[in-house]
């Protein structure tokens, strides 16, 4: 039957799920955010979105954010919040939030979980002299170290996640 057959015209068609990551760069690095998977030929964003605020730009046919060509990288911390849409075909289209930040120093993402095979994270930081370095957490969790701009977590099989917030 017609209702069936989605090469004839019928059928149900969805559009296919996407997302970005959620990433945390250092000031200075270079952004590139791309939909995973990426699902369609077009992108677009809502019109409250971010990106120019900061110089950055999305390319409209892979959907990949970073920084437009030519323009200044900001020199303060950041974040940026988007709501991007695929456009798959003329019917099909999907939305998906895309939330990053650019800050001084950061441990690459926003939340840090801690599992079996993945206890520690490093402090990525702009090149240059830095000084003191202190982690401080509260509450106090005596499971947690760091040295030498690694953050690690002594696991006693269980799982845990902290929220890189070293602003």
């Amino acid at each position: 039957s017609k209702e069936a057959c989605c090469h004839c015209g019928g059928g149900i068609s969805t559009p296919t799920p996407f997302r970005y990551q959620e990433k945390s760069f250092i000031l200075g690095e270079e952004i590139h955010l791309a939909p995973m998977p990426r699902t369609a030929s077009r992108y677009g964003v809502n019109e409250d979105c971010e990106l120019t605020q900061h110089g950055l730009t999305i390319d409209g046919s892979t959907g990949v954010i970073s920084y437009s060509p030519g323009a200044t990288k900001p020199v303060e911390s950041f974040t940026a919040h988007c709501k991007v849409t695929a456009f798959q075909g003329d019917r099909l289209h999907m939305t998906a939030d895309v939330k990053f930040s650019v800050e001084q120093v950061t441990f690459g993402a926003q939340v840090l979980l801690f599992m079996p095979g993945k206890s520690s994270y490093s402090l990525t930081r702009p090149a240059g002299d830095w000084e003191d370095e202190t982690l401080v957490c509260a509450p106090s969790n005596p499971s947690l170290t760091s040295s030498d701009g690694k953050l690690s977590l002594n696991l006693t099989g269980e799982e845990g996640g902290i929220v890189d917030n070293v602003a």
